[in-house]
């Protein structure tokens, strides 16, 4: 067995320069490797009839060549270094769409990776990345909804079939993924968010958060959601925190198309739980842009007979801070009688039930 330095010498006699810490067994040698080459990204062919090395063109054929090398930590190398080189490996895209199928699971996962980097070379492998997306290994599932939304309008044909996905699955990872992908793929994904919305109310926390994310991500794209933003407005109270703080985010990415559903978001500030009214008053602030028209719900809060309910509403309007049509001095005054109030309220002696096993506690002990 070889030391570092020897085996290096040997590949570097054996390979050249270029290729040697590409097969090197050290994985730290390759991956500065991998950086080195993957820099040479100029589709140029250097005019020579051999490999000079130097060239995008050059480089990428050496490189594809070792796509089947018995190796497979070779293999990976090489698959990771043609998907950074861009355009100067555009016409071995046919090659790493091979190692999607490849036995080693890592040798999969930088396949499916690189293929979203090559874009337009990875147009026809679309429909192989669709099906990755229920691969039984997670990394490899996630790669593969990483790698749609980059391909972007080259994936629009596979919409549908993503859509089946989230729909169908009976799996809730890969229903995950597929709204995570659909999320990505921006405007060409404007006929999935029908099913994004069916799914904000899905069994599992993890696929509603994923849809709500999706959704903010398409209306951040220009996407129209305003007709499923009720929907969104209801995740409000749902019982995860999680999908709560996404249900804000999406609100806030919905633009004018939340603002109609402030007096609904306001009710919320009247909830029995104290998370629920504080998710509400975060909501009200994402979307005080365009809530200039309906923030009369929120001030009608104000004389609530819950001095919870009141002071949630204050904070709201206080940090929405204009639109409301409330002045500096009206917004003092409020508040200084909600805080007296809260504060009498707090100083008043509470009498509270005794439990029936302090009760004969007490019957004893007399």
């Amino acid at each position: 067995k070889m030391s570092s330095p020897e085996q290096l010498a040997a590949l570097r006699q054996e390979h050249g320069y270029t290729m040697a810490e590409m097969l090197h067994s050290d994985p730290q040698i390759r991956k500065a490797a991998v950086e080195k080459l993957s820099q040479t990204k100029t589709r140029q062919p250097c005019g020579q009839n051999r490999l000079c090395g130097i060239c995008g063109w050059c480089v990428a054929l050496d490189v594809s060549k070792r796509l089947k090398h018995p190796k497979s930590y070779v293999r990976e190398a090489a698959v990771e270094t043609l998907g950074k080189m861009g355009d100067a490996a555009l016409f071995h895209g046919d090659q790493v769409v091979a190692r999607i199928k490849d036995e080693d699971r890592y040798v999969r996962w930088a396949a499916v990776e690189s293929l979203g980097l090559l874009g337009s070379a990875a147009y026809n492998s679309a429909g192989l990345i669709v099906v990755c997306l229920e691969d039984p290994l997670m990394d490899i599932r996630e790669a593969a909804a990483e790698a749609l939304g980059r391909l972007g309008e080259f994936a629009k044909h596979y919409v549908g079939s993503v859509t089946a996905l989230l729909d169908g699955s009976m799996d809730p990872d890969v229903r995950r993924v597929a709204a995570e992908a659909l999320g990505k793929m921006g405007l060409t994904a404007a006929e999935a968010v029908p099913c994004l919305s069916e799914h904000i109310k899905d069994q599992f926390p993890h696929v509603r958060v994923s849809s709500l994310k999706a959704l903010a991500a398409l209306g951040e794209s220009g996407v129209s959601v305003g007709t499923h933003c009720e929907k969104v407005v209801r995740c409000i109270e749902d019982q995860c925190f999680s999908v709560r703080e996404a249900a804000a985010e999406a609100l806030k990415s919905f633009g004018p198309c939340a603002g109609p559903f402030v007096p609904q978001i306001a009710s919320y500030l009247e909830h029995t739980r104290q998370e629920v009214r504080r998710c509400a008053v975060e909501c009200l602030v994402n979307i005080s842009d365009h809530a200039d028209e309906h923030c009369q719900s929120i001030i009608a809060r104000l004389d609530h007979s819950d001095p919870d309910v009141r002071w949630c509403a204050l904070d709201a309007i206080t940090k929405m801070g204009r639109g409301t049509g409330m002045t500096m001095i009206d917004l003092k005054t409020s508040s200084s009688d909600i805080y007296d109030r809260k504060k009498s309220l707090r100083s008043t002696p509470v009498r509270r039930s005794m439990s029936p096993v302090r009760q004969r506690g007490l019957a004893l002990h007399s």
